[in-house]
């Protein structure tokens, strides 16, 4: 029994090594409106493989205090380089938003992103297991809009720089982040 238990928190532990949920601020603008978001929530997912999969579920975008719901932009299978501190990967490509699903919006039909078609997306993140930062770029030709997407947060609070000391390095580690996506 003993040996059963060992191997279950053994299995547990291992899936946690392997999703990583980043909770922070996102920030989207179209054609340069738009503002900041607090509590969004982004998945940074190793495959067995060691490739990654990206995901950001049910966005809502709020232009004026407006929800505007998009849907689920997933991203799979994604190959990292290793940077410094951080890992990073990148995407440029066609992409189709699925629906999201939340007690505000709980219907398909609700998200404006399925009916977008194919919409070309280009992403870049860095990331570790205690922080993250992406970029996102849309070019919306038809609809004549530039979209960008800004996202950074921190996975745990700590050492996000893994000097094993807490203090304004950390902080300096995250907006390296940042500095290598420009």
């Amino acid at each position: 029994m003993k040996k059963i238990m060992m191997t279950l928190a053994a299995a547990v532990c291992s899936l946690a090594a392997m999703a990583n949920t980043y909770t922070g601020q996102l920030s989207v603008s179209i054609n340069g409106v738009g503002g900041p978001q607090d509590g969004v929530a982004i998945n940074m997912d190793q495959n067995e493989d060691g490739t990654y999969n990206f995901s950001l579920k049910n966005f809502v975008f709020y232009l004026e205090g407006e929800p505007m719901p998009v849907g689920n932009i997933e991203l799979n299978n994604l190959t990292a380089t290793e940077g410094a501190q951080f890992k990073n990967v990148s995407f440029t490509g066609g992409i189709n938003i699925l629906p999201g699903s939340t007690e505000e919006f709980p219907n398909a039909d609700d998200w404006a992103g399925p009916y977008l078609e194919e919409v070309p997306l280009v992403l870049n993140a860095a990331f570790n297991d205690m922080a993250i930062s992406v970029h996102i770029d849309i070019e919306m030709e038809v609809l004549s809009q530039t979209i960008k997407v800004d996202f950074i947060a921190a996975a745990k609070q700590g050492d996000v720089n893994l000097d094993n000391e807490i203090g304004i390095a950390d902080v300096t580690s995250l907006v390296n982040i940042v500095l290598e996506q420009e």
